[in-house]
């Protein structure tokens, strides 16, 4: 909203070019300035609310933090798409970590973030970082995972709100990755194990007829 009536500021402001008062331009929010270190604490504090919500499963207070048009884009792969609105936010959340075939038994998240938000228009924030993330499956399986992660945020009226999340890990250093390929080793090995002992064992029978 703050967006458009940026743009028709504007409009206007060019429409009256010529005339005896002065063009004004539309308010930027200064780096370092007052209103600026105003939004950074704003955002501090939806950041300590995320973290709280998260480390309790208070679901119910994390989607509160939520805008009605949210989009997650999560690192498991599963989805394959985004996953769109508060109410899909929620369901995910249920299906990953509560319902009665979830993959996951619980999750901490330590996140960091790489430097203050840049700020767009004064109603628009976009955080990014990193995170080391620890995991432990249904299955009893556990292990730490480092990701990246951004954020966008939007002011509607006075309150801050998770517009985007988007949460990515590495292809190459990935525990996951790691013990898929170790699997996937011994399972060569142990096929060739056998491959090798049939085909001495086939050799034996064949000398052991020729003899008869």
């Amino acid at each position: 909203m703050r967006t458009i009536v940026v743009l028709i500021a504007l409009a206007a402001s060019l429409a009256s070019a010529g005339q005896n008062e002065p063009a004004k331009e539309p308010e930027k929010v200064a780096t370092g300035g007052a209103r600026a270190e105003a939004i950074h604490d704003q955002l501090r504090a939806v950041r300590e609310e995320f973290l709280t919500a998260f480390g309790k499963q208070d679901f119910d207070a994390l989607v509160a933090l939520l805008d009605e048009n949210v989009v997650l884009t999560a690192q498991d792969g599963k989805e394959l798409k985004s996953i769109r609105s508060k109410q899909g936010v929620r369901e995910y959340l249920d299906r990953m970590l509560v319902g009665p075939k979830r993959g996951i038994e619980s999750m901490t998240i330590k996140p960091t973030v790489d430097e203050l938000s840049a700020l767009h228009n004064g109603d628009t924030a976009v955080a990014t970082g990193s995170s080391l993330d620890h995991y432990k499956l249904s299955d009893g399986n556990e292990f730490d995972l480092k990701t990246r992660w951004s954020v966008t945020l939007i002011d509607k009226n006075g309150k801050w709100l998770i517009a985007n999340l988007h949460v990515s890990t590495s292809l190459f250093d990935n525990p996951v990755i790691s013990a898929v390929s170790r699997a996937a080793t011994w399972a060569a090995i142990g096929i060739g194990a056998v491959a090798l002992l049939v085909g001495f064992g086939g050799g034996m029978l064949m000398c052991r007829n020729r003899s008869l």
